[in-house]
């Protein structure tokens, strides 16, 4: 079977939670890189540099606290775990030899661990600083992204009973 036969054959809300989770990497991949978790007058920070108006400079490992360290190891993770979501389910539809069960529950797996690994950094950083900017707001809509995104999965599993392509 073709690629192309493999796509129109992809039930409908596993190609919409392909959607979801492609969209929801590109905004956790912003939201990961930039430095716009906190903003204030004089400056902004992210998971990894804090900048001025002029210059910004790259954390040093010294002196982070422990609850940002918390953060930036949760978001590691959340941006680990959609590399796999990804993967996993690019096998899943691509591969016909790897068009299982398992490799499908455990792209649902990933998905909602995913999900909730980018749900602590937000959640841990909240807890600490006020004035959150934009960034932190993408990966919000990413954990509710990869969230929907899984619960189609599950829907998906269970109406067509785990088979992603018609016979």
């Amino acid at each position: 079977m073709g690629v192309k036969q493999r796509i129109l054959d992809t039930p409908l809300f596993l190609k919409i939670s392909c959607v979801l989770i492609i969209a929801a990497f590109v905004i956790n991949l912003v939201a990961f890189s930039a430095p716009y978790w906190f903003e204030s007058d004089t400056y902004h920070e992210g998971l990894w540099s804090i900048c001025s108006d002029t210059d910004c400079t790259d954390y040093t490992l010294d002196n982070l606290s422990r609850w940002f360290e918390a953060t930036r190891t949760f978001a590691v993770f959340g941006f680990l775990g959609s590399l796999t979501t990804i993967v996993l389910l690019v096998l899943y539809i691509f591969v016909e030899k790897l068009s299982l069960y398992f490799i499908y529950i455990a792209a649902v797996v990933s998905c909602f661990v995913t999900a909730g690994f980018i749900f602590l950094s937000v959640l841990i950083y909240a807890a600490f600083l006020d004035n959150l900017s934009w960034n932190w707001a993408f990966c919000i809509v990413s954990f509710l992204l990869y969230a929907v995104a899984g619960v189609l999965l599950i829907i998906n599993f269970l109406r067509k009973d785990g088979k992603v392509f018609s016979k």
